[in-house]
């Protein structure tokens, strides 16, 4: 049985890693409401990083409370939903 996980969740795409990817890598939550930011961020980390991506705050939730494995959150602190304060 191969085991895999939801790295990155939007819209459209999922990314599945293994459990053996998964063991030899963080993974980082990158939350900004401008993509070109997620992307900056994701360029800057993704070599040593898992990287999962949020466009707002209600989906940065939704996120973490469907995985525990996060090791660290880059936020946006201005966003129109959820701001990164709340």
């Amino acid at each position: 049985m191969l085991l895999t996980s939801v790295i990155s969740s939007s819209v459209n795409t999922q990314i599945l890693l293994t459990c053996d990817e998964m063991d030899n890598r963080g993974t980082v939550l990158i939350v900004d409401d401008v993509e070109i930011n997620r992307l900056i961020l994701k360029e800057m980390f993704d070599e040593s990083y898992n990287i999962i991506e949020a466009s707002g705050g209600e989906e940065a939730v939704s996120i973490i409370n469907n995985n525990k494995n996060i090791s660290a959150v880059l936020l946006d602190l201005l966003m129109p939903d959820v701001n990164g304060i709340d």
